[in-house]
């Protein structure tokens, strides 16, 4: 069988990265298998050149990739399956699984907060998706549901693959935490800090999670800083907007996973304000660093982190407010969740085979 995986999230310090990430590091192809990886030019894909036949796009251009390049791997490389993150090629001569982890956007509540492009992207793509990939994956029971339900689409044709964590999510020791110095690295200082992985699009609710942030520097007198991990050019037009908190808050471009888990657990918690319905990969990785969290209020959210987590109303930025003080003040103390990248990369196997084979 050979397999074709869209990878150009990697290198993104993403949640889209995260779940790539941990299903790729745990999948071990089966006798005879060839796995191809579609990546960025500029990807760091060291961990991967022994395991798959790497190929880098030749365009940056998200539409090209999409609909021009995927389509002309498949050929080239006589793909049996193509797995691909959010789209599907309108003309692809293999069976296409395609990941949509939540359609968020098709419940945000005030469309005027919504990137207009963005949005208008997701409403004409994502239906098309749902609709014409043989295979969809999803990562919890409630968006199965929902995209069946939204979407007319049998829900046999979509499965569920969960989030789990990878090995370099964990409680570190001092000594490891010194020779990483996460703090010095990224200019954070010695002060406490709580961390959010995000980035400046309307579903990750980062611009609701800085003013409720401001209202708690506001009311308390407190040196707590908020750290802001993600690519430093989404953040270009936010650095003027909040220059007068530039010392409180701080946007990391951490592209490093072990970095990453470093500041997780220098961090007094972990918060995630996100629409995305899962509440993504982040929050479990944060509890395996033995750090409290608190999350937007999801249907997903509670499927995937139970009574393990802070909840709060994401539209409403005191309420996010009060998330933050419970946090700091109130935490509920990180229980490690049971999960494993391997049980969701045999999954993942099971249904790339399905799918070629169905054809």
């Amino acid at each position: 069988m050979k397999v074709g995986i869209d990878a150009h999230m990697l290198g993104c310090a993403s949640e889209d990265e995260s779940f790539y990430r941990g299903i790729l590091d745990a999948l071990k192809p089966d006798k005879g298998d060839v796995y191809y990886l579609f990546v960025e030019k500029d990807a760091d894909i060291s961990r991967y050149m022994k395991k798959f036949k790497v190929v880098p796009f030749r365009s940056n251009n998200a539409f090209t990739r999409n609909f021009f390049e995927l389509t002309s791997f498949c050929y080239k490389y006589d793909l049996d399956v193509l797995h691909t993150l959010h789209y599907v090629p309108f003309n692809s001569p293999c069976p296409v699984v395609c990941t949509i982890n939540d359609i968020s956007f098709e419940h945000e509540k005030n469309k005027n907060n919504v990137n207009k492009v963005e949005y208008l992207k997701n409403k004409l793509m994502i239906p098309f998706c749902a609709k014409h990939a043989d295979k969809v994956v999803t990562v919890s029971n409630i968006s199965r549901r929902d995209i069946a339900n939204t979407y007319d689409v049998s829900q046999k044709k979509i499965e569920v693959v969960g989030n789990a964590v990878s090995s370099e999510f964990r409680i570190m020791d001092d000594d490891e935490l010194d020779e990483l110095d996460v703090r010095g690295k990224y200019d954070i200082g010695y002060s406490p800090f709580l961390l959010c992985v995000g980035d400046t699009r309307s579903e990750k609710n980062i611009l609701r999670l800085i003013d409720a942030y401001i209202m708690y520097k506001d009311r308390w007198d407190t040196n707590i800083r908020l750290v802001i991990v993600g690519k430093n050019d989404l953040y270009d037009d936010l650095y003027e907007e909040f220059e007068e908190y530039e010392d409180e808050i701080i946007f990391a471009g951490c592209r490093d996973r072990l970095d990453l888990a470093a500041l997780i657990n220098e961090s007094e918690g972990y918060i995630c304000p996100a629409f995305v319905e899962g509440a993504g990969v982040s929050p479990i990785e944060a509890l395996n660093c033995g750090r409290p969290i608190a999350v937007a209020d999801m249907p997903h959210a509670h499927e995937e982190l139970g009574n393990r987590a802070i909840y709060f109303d994401p539209y409403d930025e005191e309420d996010i407010y009060e998330g933050i003080c419970r946090l700091v003040d109130d935490p509920i103390e990180a229980e490690i969740p049971e999960s494993s990248w391997e049980d969701s990369s045999r999954r993942m196997k099971k249904i790339y085979r399905d799918a070629a084979t169905e054809m």
